[in-house]
């Protein structure tokens, strides 16, 4: 999760999990002593973030054991951990305990933040997913029909925009009347596509061999969808996560040319979250992507399938 101020500033605070938080503090003592008398909260810095001899962050250590969703107390306690180590040279935020959507909105409006969009970094990624598609699996996806889910126009004009030199079949899903009718005369006029705008309740997405999604709620129904069908889906929510072998549902980058100095808390390749709260939302290409929750290589991702005869 990332959360930024409205400044420029980008002095990062890291919250790393509880668990590991908890692994460190145990190094050394009676574990089973500290964990009989183990705190909830016990914030303190840990490490700071080094990009190019520049100190950028720091990481800290906020709550030992997993935050209670249930207990308001407990949240706001956790809120006024983590002011208490915050002062105005801070810039963002990134929690690396997997919290739910509700509880992240109680954080950012207690501490005055907003979510980071970066959404940018995955649309600049999507014609280089679809370059390593091509090279990896063995049937061409050029050919095959393409659909966009956005209700954002500027969106459905960008992807088009990077994609529109290799698909000539292309449905927009998810705009309204108006918005729809402005993309399909802009990229008629630029690139000379004609850009089919379907209605949601006669979309069949048997059809399509390519989805593209950047909405949490899609109002289509995502059944029939084809088995072997490409699914990037770039919400987040994840509507599609396991509707077939073949979604990915986010990006990760390797870090090791871009100066990170060594830190036990942070790996040289990390989620798109974190990579763009450190290098401030900077485009990059990706490494790999995350399908079913965890992370796969292209290659791999395109093997899933697959059916190896005989053994060992």
């Amino acid at each position: 999760m990332i959360t930024r101020y409205g400044g420029d500033n980008i002095d990062l605070i890291y919250i790393i999990d509880p668990y590991k938080y908890r692994q460190l503090l145990e190094k050394g003592i009676n574990k089973y002593l500290f964990k009989f008398v183990m705190p909830l909260y016990k914030a303190n810095k840990i490490h700071d973030i080094i990009i190019e001899d520049n100190i950028i962050g720091h990481i800290y250590g906020i709550n030992l054991k997993p935050l209670d969703f249930n207990n308001d107390e407990n949240i706001e306690e956790y809120i006024l951990n983590i002011k208490n180590v915050m002062d105005d040279e801070y810039g963002a935020i990134y929690i690396e305990e997997k919290l739910p959507l509700d509880v992240l909105e109680i954080i950012q409006s207690s501490l005055d933040v907003i979510n980071q969009d970066d959404n940018d970094i995955r649309i600049f990624n999507i014609p280089f997913i679809i370059e390593a598609l091509m090279l990896k699996m063995k049937r061409d996806i050029i050919k095959e029909e393409i659909l966009i889910i956005t209700n954002d126009k500027e969106e459905a004009l960008k992807i088009i925009d990077l994609i529109s030199n290799k698909f000539n079949f292309i449905s927009v899903l998810g705009l309204n009347e108006l918005d729809g009718e402005s993309v399909y005369e802009e990229v008629l006029e630029n690139t000379g596509i004609s850009v089919y705008l379907p209605q949601s309740s006669m979309v069949s997405l048997r059809r399509y061999g390519l989805i593209i999604n950047t909405l949490d709620n899609p109002s289509i129904s995502l059944k029939g969808i084809r088995n072997n069908a490409i699914v990037i889906d770039f919400s987040s929510i994840k509507p599609f996560k396991g509707i077939n072998k073949y979604v990915i549902e986010d990006l990760s980058f390797d870090l090791s040319d871009l100066g990170l100095n060594d830190n036990p808390w942070i790996d040289k390749e990390v989620k798109l979250n974190l990579y763009s709260c450190l290098f401030k939302g900077k485009n990059r290409r990706f490494c790999r992507v995350f399908n079913n929750g965890g992370l796969i290589s292209i290659e791999n991702f395109v093997n899933q399938g697959l059916k190896i005869k005989g053994g060992l």
